[in-house]
């Protein structure tokens, strides 16, 4: 009987401990944002539980931050994320307030919901090669010109200022 409980506390170990690269969490269908999103759609049940906590406790690094605000004002940005992701959860709300500090045209900031094979509705999987989640795709005249992956290199703020240089 122990070693049946150790198994099963080990399995579960290993399911809760992978990155969102191969996590397979179990997912009410209603609770997973998936296609097309907009910022407001994070203020919504239940999402707006950890979109607050994350956006709210965030210290921007605002003097970096002033060094790219002309930066992005013709740059078009595209975040693919996983509701169901734990990095997404915490790196979408910062990304959001960085955005929001800079006072950017969300017109130009597109957000795609992504299920756990990284699909959509409305997105054909491997269309922008997207592996991990949450990637921010930084684009100059419909052209690629940086991306943050997952987690960022140092910060938001810094990997942002090395895209945008």
């Amino acid at each position: 009987m122990i070693k049946y409980i150790i198994g099963i506390i080990a399995i579960a170990f290993v399911f809760t401990s992978t990155s969102c690269t191969h996590t397979k969490k179990i997912t009410e269908p209603n609770q997973m944002m998936l296609g097309m999103v907009s910022k407001k759609d994070f203020k919504k049940a239940p999402y707006k539980i950890w979109f607050n906590k994350e956006y709210y406790s965030y210290t921007l690094d605002k003097a970096n931050l002033d060094k790219i605000k002309n930066k992005l004002k013709d740059k078009e940005i595209l975040i693919f994320f996983g509701s169901w992701c734990s990095d997404s959860r915490r790196e979408v709300p910062r990304f959001i307030k960085i955005l929001d500090y800079l006072d950017i045209n969300y017109r130009n900031v597109h957000f795609t919901a992504l299920d756990h094979d990284k699909t959509a509705p409305d997105y054909k999987k491997n269309t922008r090669d997207i592996v991990y989640v949450p990637t921010f795709i930084f684009l100059s005249n419909n052209k690629e010109i940086g991306r943050i992956i997952e987690t960022p290199e140092n910060t938001l703020e810094l990997d942002m200022i090395r895209i945008l240089k």
